[in-house]
C-alpha cells in the first residue's frame, strides 16, 4: 500500500500543483446505506487552472474531450485489474448501491462500500487508480482529494486507528456502467471524509453529492506545513466580511446545526435561514460564486466553467447563512443553497485549533448522480 508521502509524491508526478491526533466526534452513522488554521497551502492552485505536467498528455480543451480522457483513464485502470477485482469495480449503471457511501471511517460503517480498495491493489494498479483521478479531476481536484488522504494517514499512526478503520488505504474506487466514450457512466470514489460521485453523460461531467472533510485539517510532512481547506475557511469568511447593516444581521444563523443539514442523506432542502442574495452587490455575489467554485473545480476545467455559469444564472436566487465569529477565530458554519446549489461547510473544532477537523457537502439538487 501507498503511504501517504507516496501518496502525494505521485501527486507530484502526475499534476504539477499537488501538493498529535484529536478525538473525532464524527456525524452519526445512518440507520440504513443512504443516497443519497495557520499556515497557507502553497502547493494547491485553488483555481483548477494549474498547468499539466509536460510528461503527461495536454489537457483537453473542450468538456467532451474531458470526458473522453476520463473514459479512457479508467480503462486503462480497468485493464490492470484481475477477474475478481474487475467484478467489484465495475458494478450496473443503475445500481441503487451508487448510494451506499458515507464520511464515517470503515471500522464503524455498517455497510461495504462500493468497489476496490485501495489498499489492496498492487503498484502498479494504485499508479494506474491515481492515473485516473487526475484525469478524471482538475489538477486542484485531485490535490484536494491527496490532501484528504495524507490526513488520514495522518490518523493512521493514533491509537485509535486500527478500531476505527483510520487508514489510507481504506479508500475505494467503483464504476456504474462500462466507462465510455459514449455511453453514460459514473464513478465514485471515497472513504473517511471523502466521497466524489461524479457522472459522464452525452460528453459531459457532472458532479453531486460530494463529501469533502479533513482531520487533522492541518498537517506536516517533510515538504512543510498543509492547511488544504483553509481556502474555504478564507472564502467563507470574505463573504460574511463583505457584508454590513441589514444584509449582514439576516445572513447570521441562530443556531449552529450539529451536523450538516443535508449530510449523507437523501437530496431535499431543509429550510436554511440566511439573507437573499438578490439583496447583494454584484461584488459580494462574486465573494459567494468564488466560494461555490472550490467545490465545482473539482471537475475537469471546461466542465466545471458551464457548471459555475450554470449557477451564476441564477444566484440571485440563493441564500447565504452564517454561524460563528468573523474574524477567524472560533468554529463557523456556512451555507450557499438555492434550487440548483447546496453546500455547507462546518469546522467541528475552533480555527487554529492544534489539528482541526472539517465536514462540507456540495450537491445540485436538479442533477443528483447525474440523472437530471
Amino acid at each position: 500500500m501507498l503511504k501517504p508521502t507516496a501518496f502525494l509524491l505521485l501527486c507530484v508526478m502526475l499534476v504539477v500543483g499537488c501538493a498529535g491526533v484529536s478525538e473525532e466526534p464524527e456525524t452519526a452513522e445512518p440507520a440504513q446505506p443512504v443516497a443519497s488554521a495557520g499556515a497557507t497551502e502553497p502547493d494547491i492552485p485553488h483555481d483548477g487552472s494549474a498547468e499539466q505536467n509536460p510528461g503527461r498528455e495536454p489537457r483537453p480543451d473542450d468538456a467532451r474531450g474531458e470526458a473522453e480522457a476520463a473514459a479512457v483513464a479508467a480503462a486503462d485502470f480497468l485493464a490492470q485489474l484481475d477477474e475478481r477485482q474487475r467484478a467489484a469495480a465495475v458494478l450496473l449503471y443503475d445500481s441503487d448501491l451508487i448510494r451506499n457511501w458515507s464520511n464515517l471511517p470503515a471500522g464503524i460503517l455498517g455497510f461495504e462500500r462500493n468497489g476496490v480498495r485501495i489498499g489492496d491493489l498492487d503498484e502498479t494498479q494504485q499508479a494506474a487508480l491515481h492515473d485516473f483521478l487526475a484525469t478524471a479531476m482538475s489538477p486542484y481536484g485531485y490535490a484536494t482529494v491527496a490532501a484528504v488522504v495524507a490526513a488520514e494517514g495522518v490518523l493512521e499512526e493514533s491509537a485509535r486507528a486500527r478500531r476505527v478503520g483510520w487508514s489510507a488505504g481504506n479508500y475505494w474506487l467503483a464504476f456504474f456502467g462500462e466507462p465510455s466514450p459514449t455511453n453514460p457512466w459514473r464513478w465514485q470514489f471515497g472513504g473517511h471524509h471523502l466521497a466524489i460521485n461524479m457522472s459522464v453523460r452525452d460528453g459531459r461531467v457532472s458532479m453531486s453529492p460530494t463529501f469533502l472533510g479533513i482531520e487533522p485539517a492541518r498537517f506536516s510532512d517533510a515538504e512543510g506545513i498543509h492547511v488544504p481547506f483553509m481556502d474555504r475557511v478564507d472564502a467563507g469568511l470574505a463573504v460574511i466580511n463583505s457584508l454590513d447593516g441589514n444584509i449582514a444581521a439576516t445572513a447570521l444563523l441562530d443556531e449552529r446545526p450539529n451536523a450538516l443539514q443535508s449530510g449523507t442523506g437523501p437530496v431535499g432542502f431543509v429550510p436554511f435561514g440566511g439573507a437573499s442574495l438578490e439583496s447583494f452587490s454584484a461584488a459580494q455575489r462574486q465573494a459567494v460564486l468564488d466560494a461555490a467554485a472550490l467545490w465545482v473545480n473539482l471537475m475537469p476545467e471546461h466542465s466545471a466553467r458551464v457548471r459555475l455559469e450554470a449557477i451564476e444564472a441564477e444566484l440571485e436566487q440563493a441564500y447565504f447563512g452564517w454561524h460563528g465569529p468573523a474574524d477567524g477565530t472560533g468554529s463557523i458554519y456556512y451555507v450557499i443553497h438555492g434550487d440548483t446549489v447546496l453546500i455547507e461547510f462546518s469546522t467541528q473544532d475552533p480555527l487554529g485549533a492544534a489539528e482541526g477537523h472539517i465536514h462540507s457537502i456540495y450537491r445540485d439538487p436538479t442533477n443528483e448522480y447525474g440523472v437530471g
